[in-house]
């Protein structure tokens, strides 16, 4: 007897691995875009961003810190953590990205640091 199995369906995305905001005085806000890249769209995938900095509402609180906010829509996040659903959007979806700068902030350099699973179905 005979079996051939199929393997399972592959899928890959690309995710930058820096996103600048550039130089921000406080009291400031500024907007970037996370641009997510599916080669594969028929395969499908799911994609989930997290990080420590990532609290509930989707909020990032960039390199820890409450006086720097990082916020995407409703749509890319679930809890605390940000979305991306290939089906959706077959072969780019971009993820706006909004910082807020509080008056209080004080000057310097912040990072966080993201962590990308994706999940192929």
């Amino acid at each position: 007897m005979d079996i051939h199995l199929d393997s399972a369906k592959k899928c890959w995305m690309n995710v930058p691995s820096n996103i600048d905001f550039g130089k921000i005085s406080p009291g400031g806000t500024a907007t970037q875009t996370l641009s997510i890249l599916n080669n594969t769209p028929s395969a499908g995938g799911y994609l989930q961003i997290t990080s420590r900095d990532l609290i509930s509402g989707g909020v990032l609180q960039l390199g820890g810190s409450d006086q720097l906010t990082v916020t995407t829509d409703s749509a890319h996040f679930s809890a605390n953590q940000w979305n991306y659903t290939s089906a959706s959007i077959p072969y780019q979806d971009d993820l706006p990205l909004t910082l807020k700068v509080s008056k209080n902030a004080k000057p310097g350099t912040y990072h966080s640091l993201l962590n990308a699973t994706l999940s192929c179905p």
